[in-house]
């Protein structure tokens, strides 16, 4: 289901288990370097669908929660859809609902007017609280299995802090220095929302972001540096853009990871594109990356890296 290897190499990856009575147990588990169980634990009817290992051994995690109810009624019970966990598999936090708080628990139900499914929400008085139609599932719907490659969450930790980029909802959490509490920060509405191929927090606390995208004429590729405002709103700052008219393809640096306070990327030549200047003036991209103006190594290994 999800998969990370920590600074120190170890392998940590979440999935789930179908019983013999068609029951479902969902898991994590940490190997060491040589392959070795560090750590298994059951994370009951909670799927973890991405994690992140801190430097201090524990993982965090965005995932969801299976129905409960009885056969032929699902009911989910608001629940909290980002977890951080000990080695051992005890929370020591939780937070960000699925629901409004207002919500108590979701029923699938079916739409009166055409017969589609629709999730039901009721408050604690069993009042009604709303209707979600698919594929829309409150407010965190991307938190379950939607992929990264579609640029819709990212979770990264450096050291024992941990930054959640959810972009389909604009927003950027990111871990307190002095505890685990998570902080909240509105992303400008000017951020790049699709095609978000590449996310990468550096040692030091640096955020970039990746994305290539395309209309009906040109395509774009870029690296963006994020910027965390005083007034709780974040910004990304380009350093890195190229385009071109189709069918030419431009130049492609995708952040694959990093290494310390260095991102490592992916990149792919251009095929005809044209390189846009950056705010730090450089007119080419390959001016940029030879300056180290921003932190960029790729790996000497194929496929598309050089």
């Amino acid at each position: 289901m999800a998969v990370d290897v920590g600074s120190d190499q170890r392998l940590a990856y979440s999935g789930q288990l179908t019983n013999e009575d068609g029951s479902r147990t969902a898991f994590c588990q940490i190997l060491d370097i040589d392959g070795r169980v560090k750590s298994w634990f059951d994370t009951g009817n909670y799927l973890p669908t991405k994690i992140s290992l801190a430097a201090d051994g524990t993982i965090w995690s965005t995932g969801f929660e299976y129905p409960g109810g009885t056969e032929g009624r699902k009911v989910w019970q608001n629940y909290q859809t980002v977890r951080h966990y000990s080695p051992s598999g005890k929370i020591l936090t939780q937070s960000i609902p699925n629901w409004d708080s207002s919500v108590a628990y979701v029923v699938l139900g079916h739409d009166p007017q055409d017969g589609g499914g629709v999730f039901f929400a009721y408050d604690a008085r069993n009042s009604p609280a709303g209707i979600f139609r698919a594929p829309t599932w409150g407010q965190h719907a991307d938190y379950l299995i939607s992929p990264e490659a579609q640029g819709a969450v990212f979770l990264r930790t450096s050291g024992d802090a941990v930054t959640l980029y959810d972009s389909p909802n604009h927003t950027i959490y990111r871990s307190t220095p002095t505890g685990h509490d998570l902080k909240e920060w509105r992303m400008d509405r000017s951020a790049p929302r699709t095609g978000l191929d590449g996310f990468a927090v550096l040692s030091d606390g640096r955020t970039y972001v990746s994305w290539f995208a395309r209309d009906t004429r040109t395509a774009s590729s870029g690296v963006a540096e994020l910027t965390l405002g005083p007034d709780m709103v974040a910004t990304w700052k380009t350093v890195l853009e190229a385009d071109s008219a189709l069918p030419a393809v431009p130049e492609r640096f995708r952040i694959i990871g990093s290494d310390g306070n260095t991102l490592v990327c992916e990149e792919e030549p251009d095929h005809g594109a044209r390189a846009e200047a950056n705010p730090h003036g450089e007119e080419m991209p390959h001016e940029v990356a030879a300056r180290d103006t921003w932190p960029h190594r790729v790996p000497r290994t194929e496929p598309f890296m050089r």
